[in-house]
């Protein structure tokens, strides 16, 4: 008879001396790893509450699902010390046609990796981006991305909650509508559920799904994961996903923030001013 066991640890925040005041970073990134061979990545976590929620949540197959075994492995040594003993050989499948890449961030990079990867997919797009997020509250260098891109011509599109889980959250990202939408942004409110979808769509061939959120403690403080697919098939199939969640959506309007009650936008205005802490 085989007695197996489940393991579990903690995410320990304050590893080593040089950062044990550090009580801020997270491990956001939800991967779930089959003998190496079979990964999943993106939104879902598992409670009871998701079950609800507007999300997606991407299967990988095939030699890219060891980037994110090996992300693993890294988590699990800084949580425990422990180095594990997985299979790190996997032969490519006939059927892997699609370039995929498995791209993890993190405050253990020697550079803001994941504001700089989001800069460079918003830069790169020359005729559309979609993005999607739960929370809106980015930093100023994905600001001046969006804008850029939106007066260059291409089509920006920003797909939001309706109605966010946390409203100091939502209320921050208020101030940032008129701004964008003033250079040409387009931004949907979904209204169906509650949005937590991380999805970005960049011209008709590369495709995102992931952990980050458009925000500073996913920019900058958490440990995030994204698959960036190459794919012009794969990119078709996630345009039509979000076309029909814009179809669900409501456009904001430039004025959105001025016909709230005025002591909303004040505190619209005080949550972005805090929202570094957030």
């Amino acid at each position: 008879m085989v007695s197996e066991s489940v393991q579990v640890s903690g995410f320990k925040t304050t590893q080593g001396r040089r950062n044990r005041f550090q009580i801020n970073f997270r491990n956001h990134r939800k991967l779930l790893v089959v003998d190496g061979r079979i990964g999943f990545i993106g939104g879902h976590n598992l409670a009871d509450e998701y079950l609800h929620y507007r999300d997606t949540h991407l299967r990988i197959e095939g030699p890219a699902t060891q980037q994110m075994q090996l992300s693993f492995m890294k988590d699990w040594f800084w949580a425990t010390r422990q180095i594990l003993e997985v299979n790190k050989v996997i032969e490519p499948h006939p059927s892997d046609l699609q370039s995929v890449a498995v791209v993890n961030t993190g405050p253990a990079d020697c550079k803001a990796a994941c504001s700089a990867l989001f800069a460079t997919m918003i830069h790169s797009a020359k005729h559309r981006l979609w993005l999607t997020s739960p929370y809106f509250v980015p930093d100023d260098v994905t600001v001046r991305a969006l804008e850029a891109a939106a007066i260059c011509g291409v089509d920006v599109r920003l797909l939001l909650p309706g109605k966010a889980d946390h409203l100091f959250v939502e209320l921050a990202s208020y101030t940032y509508y008129a701004q964008l939408i003033r250079c040409g942004v387009k931004i949907f409110r979904y209204q169906v559920k509650f949005l937590h979808q991380k999805v970005v769509l960049v011209d008709w061939i590369l495709s995102g799904v992931g952990t980050v959120n458009l925000d500073n403690r996913s920019l900058y403080l958490n440990f995030e994961a994204t698959a960036l697919i190459a794919d012009k098939g794969f990119a078709a199939q996630v345009e039509a996903m979000l076309q029909a969640d814009f179809e669900e959506s409501e456009p904001v309007r430039q004025d959105h923030l001025n016909t709230k009650p005025f002591y909303l936008q004040v505190a619209a205005r005080v949550a972005r001013l805090a929202s570094p802490l957030l």
